[in-house]
């Protein structure tokens, strides 16, 4: 669809230095706009992409993060701030039905995200090298997903999966180490 755009604010006030973005959370087929000012007033950067969920976390620095779906191509995408450009990635190209997604930075602020596939509940983690793709639940599940971080970066998602007899189901999985650890809630 065409969507609507949003214009997020920056927490200082246009003119006196560098805006950070407040995270945004768009309506599928949104259009969201990242504006960072720098002094004097002048836009420093303009970022518009055509998003579905698109979710933002600031690193150690205040720079911000966004995992989001192309609704171009229904790819899942990342972008950071580097302090003077945006620098995204592609990192599930289009094939499959992407939906939903969900980023926490660690405490090293490398990006990890998990989100919706059509055949599961994906994850995938910035090494500082490369990236980890990891399948965390096959089992028709991953619809939206929420992930966050525990004390050792271990990622804890929770989700809502689907069973043909009875319905829809709250679901929760861990990273043990070495394994993912899936439950059902309700």
């Amino acid at each position: 669809g065409t969507g609507q755009e949003i214009n997020t604010k920056s927490r200082g006030q246009q003119g006196q230095g560098e805006g950070l973005m407040q995270p945004v959370l768009g309506q599928p087929g949104s259009i969201l706009r990242l504006v960072l000012f720098q002094a004097g007033g002048g836009i420093f950067q303009d970022l518009v992409i055509i998003v579905q969920m698109p979710v933002q976390g600031l690193d150690t620095d205040g720079h911000p993060h966004v995992s989001y779906i192309d609704g171009r191509n229904e790819s899942l995408k990342y972008a950071h701030w580097s302090g003077s450009t945006w620098i995204s990635q592609t990192l599930d190209s289009p094939g499959h039905d992407v939906e939903h997604t969900s980023l926490a930075l660690d405490s090293s602020s490398h990006p990890h995200i998990s989100y919706d596939r059509d055949d599961g509940l994906k994850y995938a983690h910035w090494t500082g090298s490369t990236w980890i793709m990891q399948t965390v639940d096959s089992d028709r599940g991953g619809a939206f997903n929420s992930l966050a971080l525990d004390t050792d970066d271990q990622p804890h998602i929770s989700y809502v999966g689907y069973v043909p007899s009875s319905g829809l189901e709250l679901r929760y999985a861990r990273w043990t180490g070495s394994a993912w650890l899936t439950q059902t809630v309700d």
